[in-house]
């Protein structure tokens, strides 16, 4: 009899390892793929961030908008928008043609998309900056504007989620391999 409670207490202890395994398993799965996911979101809105801000080093030169108009695309999900604006420009005698509003365009609400448009129409003369190491490598939009603001505060939260699962993860295996003293209670030692 004394055998069969050992074997039952092994065997319990055995499915408490593997469930305790598995449970730790899912949530560094889970921890992973959250991080990755907030990271990869992270990256290109403070890439994005920063190419706007360097823009505003950028030397200028005058161009002329030879195409201004609204690109829709439908995702299932609902329509967006983004402005489409073609310019030809003059750098060092030559001649580029450039299309980018500003680094990080993404699609947006019809509005915003329509009121960009019509302030760069057709033959109008604009402001175009260039990288000065490579004068293909430009903008009609220099500087950050409300959106990128808007996008670093939305991941604020998911990126303190992401640090609360790991400092809280951590702190556990901490705990696992390192106990603390009675447990984690405060010790009071008054010399006796």
């Amino acid at each position: 009899n004394l055998s069969h409670f050992r074997d039952n207490g092994m065997a319990n202890s055995t499915k408490n390892a593997a469930g305790q395994i598995a449970t730790v398993g899912g949530f560094l799965f889970f921890t992973i793929f959250w991080s990755g996911l907030c990271l990869f979101f992270d990256f290109f809105i403070v890439k994005a961030g920063i190419q706007q801000l360097q823009t505003l080093g950028y030397p200028t030169v005058t161009g002329t908008v030879t195409s201004s108009e609204v690109e829709s695309s439908n995702d299932g999900e609902g329509t967006t928008h983004r402005p489409l604006i073609k310019y030809t420009y003059v750098v060092g005698g030559k001649r580029y043609e450039g299309d980018h509003y500003r680094y990080g365009q993404m699609g947006a609400g019809g509005r915003y998309a329509h009121d960009i448009v019509a302030s760069y129409p057709v033959g109008k003369q604009v402001e175009v900056h260039h990288s000065p190491s490579d004068p293909a490598d430009v903008v009609l939009h220099a500087g950050l504007e409300a959106i990128d603001l808007f996008l670093m505060m939305f991941m604020l939260p998911f990126n303190l989620i992401t640090l609360g699962l790991w400092f809280g993860g951590l702190d556990s295996v901490r705990n696992r391999l390192l106990p603390p003293e009675a447990g984690g209670a405060r010790v009071i030692n008054e010399g006796h």
